[in-house]
């Protein structure tokens, strides 16, 4: 808010900024291991639509999780990937795969399909 007073014969302006909320607590790391950030965010309160705004960011970063990831030695299975931590394998983007056997049963080497969810109808 922006008033303008005359005090003593003088014209004086007054402006009314927003105040800054307290910080809120910093959010998880975004990774386990190695490289990763934390944010931490304010709300700047202003009692009237008219206030200014409140001077800096509303948010603010770090780093953290600065370590190396632990070596890893698993093995997952073509068109799986390894979770960064190292505790599992997954599929991506939710691709399912299945192996394509030959007419005796027996698993084609190294041949695989990637299944989609996609959308489907009813057949009458």
């Amino acid at each position: 808010t922006t008033a303008t007073s005359i005090i003593n014969g003088l014209e004086a302006r007054i402006v009314v900024y927003g105040l800054w909320s307290s910080w809120s607590a910093w959010v998880q790391c975004s990774v386990t291991c190695g490289d990763g950030i934390q944010k931490r965010s304010r709300v700047c309160q202003k009692s009237s639509p008219t206030d200014v705004d409140c001077d800096g960011s509303e948010e603010v970063t770090r780093a953290c999780n600065n370590g190396r990831c632990p070596d890893c030695s698993m093995v997952c299975p073509v068109g799986q990937q390894r979770k960064q931590d190292c505790t599992a394998c997954e599929c991506p983007l939710a691709t399912r795969h299945i192996n394509v056997y030959n007419t005796k049963h027996v698993p084609l080497a190294g041949v695989r399909v990637a299944l989609k969810d996609l959308e489907y109808e009813t057949l009458g």
